[in-house]
């Protein structure tokens, strides 16, 4: 039973702290390289640009672990 309300419990702080996330940065696609789409954005009181890639790996999940 305590089990359950500790799951449950963090399923709701990861969810919260995901709402919050959102809300940070305006992510916009750059670019598209190499099956990676790289995305950039302002940071709010700071002088450099935040930025991330999502890639596609052609490989299956037990070669990449």
């Amino acid at each position: 039973m305590i089990k359950n309300i500790i799951i449950i419990l963090s399923l709701l702080l990861i969810f919260a702290v995901n709402c919050f996330a959102v809300d940070k940065y305006q992510w916009k696609l750059a670019e598209t390289s190499n099956n990676c789409l790289i995305y950039t954005s302002t940071v709010a009181g700071k002088g450099y640009i935040a930025s991330k890639a999502s890639c596609v790996v052609p490989a299956r999940m037990e070669t990449i672990g």
